[in-house]
């Protein structure tokens, strides 16, 4: 199971960009690079960011299981 916990501050520059900290990338094995994807959570909340190819592989695991639940439901 995940092990939630704090990784890290990291601090929006002028033109956007965030350092992510060195806690996070090592924790959550970040590479330069890498496309991350970025949720909403609520209004000026903030946001959720995953690594797009999990995010992919998410969605592929998702359809194989509609799939299946959707032949059941045929029955």
């Amino acid at each position: 199971m995940f092990d939630k916990k704090f990784l890290g501050v990291g601090t929006v520059g002028e033109r956007g960009q965030i350092a992510i900290p060195t806690d996070a990338r090592k924790g959550c094995a970040v590479e330069a690079g890498q496309k991350m994807v970025f949720f909403s959570v609520g209004e000026d909340s903030g946001f959720l960011v995953l690594k797009a190819e999990k995010l992919s592989a998410m969605i592929e695991k998702m359809e194989s299981h509609s799939k299946v639940l959707k032949e059941l439901l045929k029955k």
